[in-house]
């Protein structure tokens, strides 16, 4: 049996929303080829005015969210499944549902690479993932520094990542456990949350344990974790489609691959994490399993598809063959779009996902 997997996403032209808010993005989009992932500007990101910034400062805390792979600044298009300002927009909305109240911050990344079935878009966005880190480190550490000097006020910062954007959120912890500027007045992060990680679960480990790594752009960032935050959370889904293998034996046999096929079978820390006893972790780790909420929802975003995983292949059996077509979303915790909430179809919010129990993380003593 014969099966080839080709991977088309059924994309929108343009997501009409009433935005409620302006949101505050940080963005490097256009600093990165999208073909080759080599960097072509020489600018850290493109900043915030400086009434946004003291806007900012005069809260104690702010939130940075970092969104995933193939996703547009905005609008849909043939190279994103998602757009950055719908996105957080939806979790701002996600926010105010679980009674948080700070300030939200997006950060958007050139992850708008090219789809196809054979993994060289999904390679180049692991490089500019990657490269963003040091950038939003840069980020960081200005907010940090502009609040004091402007405010008097050490503001605290939590991170959260969806999918790839993870990557950017260990590659920036990485680049900050290297600067001086940063450890010298002892700042932290003090959270990061992980929503469905599409990085590879022994990468969160402080030493190599007998693992080897093939891939240049892999790391492990278990040092910079416990020295760079506070309280480190994965949010993991064991049913999520995007990143859990495919069995013969299981009804979604039939489905297409994704994360498992990128990554030579690897394992993502967003669907089976390694244990928090696990040799080398850093003490300052937890995994919280959020499948339960992630609802069965076919479109998270409303973008009026119908349907943010579909499965489109050619299929192969002895002297029988035919074309598959069908939604892959079938029950609960299989959206991998679904962790920051779903729309309702005039788009107000749903159900914020795995937001209130992300929230619930931050009230941990």
């Amino acid at each position: 049996m014969i099966l080839i997997i080709t991977i088309i996403f059924t994309l929108s032209n343009i997501l009409c929303v009433a935005w409620a808010e302006t949101i505050p993005i940080v963005s490097t989009r256009d600093h990165f080829d999208k073909f080759s992932g080599n960097l072509i500007s020489t600018q850290p990101y493109k900043p915030l005015g400086n009434d946004v910034l003291n806007s900012i400062c005069m809260d104690n805390e702010a939130i940075v969210y970092v969104h995933g792979v193939w996703t547009n600044e905005k609008g849909h298009s043939i190279k994103a499944v998602e757009n950055a300002q719908e996105i957080f927009e939806r979790l701002k909305m996600s926010l105010k549902s679980a009674e948080y109240n700070h300030p939200l911050i997006g950060f958007s990344w050139d992850s708008n690479t090219e789809i196809d079935p054979y993994g060289n878009g999904w390679d180049i966005a692991k490089i500019i993932a990657k490269e963003n880190g040091p950038k939003l480190a840069k980020f960081l550490l200005d907010l940090k520094n502009y609040c004091i000097e402007h405010h008097d006020n050490n503001i605290e910062i939590r991170l959260v990542g969806h999918s790839l954007g993870s990557r950017v959120i260990l590659s920036a912890l990485d680049s900050l456990d290297k600067n001086n500027e940063w450890k010298l007045p002892n700042f932290r992060i003090i959270t990061v949350n992980l929503l469905g990680g599409a990085v590879d679960n022994y990468e969160v480990l402080k030493n190599n344990i007998g693992i080897s790594i093939h891939d240049d752009i892999k790391d492990f960032y278990g040092n910079a974790i416990q020295n760079q935050v506070t309280n480190f959370y994965n949010m993991y889904n064991p049913e999520d489609d995007v990143l859990e293998e495919k069995f013969w034996w299981t009804m979604e046999w039939n489905e297409p691959r994704y994360y498992p096929f990128y990554e030579g079978d690897d394992i993502a820390i967003g669907q089976n994490p390694l244990s928090e006893t696990a040799l080398h972790m850093p003490s300052n780790y937890e995994n919280f399993n959020v499948q339960n909420q992630i609802s069965y929802e076919k479109d998270a975003d409303n973008d009026r598809d119908g349907c943010d995983l579909p499965n489109l292949y050619y299929r192969y059996y002895w002297f029988y063959s035919w074309w598959i077509d069908s939604c892959t979303i079938f029950g609960t915790g299989d959206n991998h779009l679904g962790y920051i909430g779903f729309r309702n179809s005039d788009d107000s919010l749903r159900d914020n996902g795995a937001i209130d129990k992300v929230v619930s993380t931050w009230n941990i003593p």
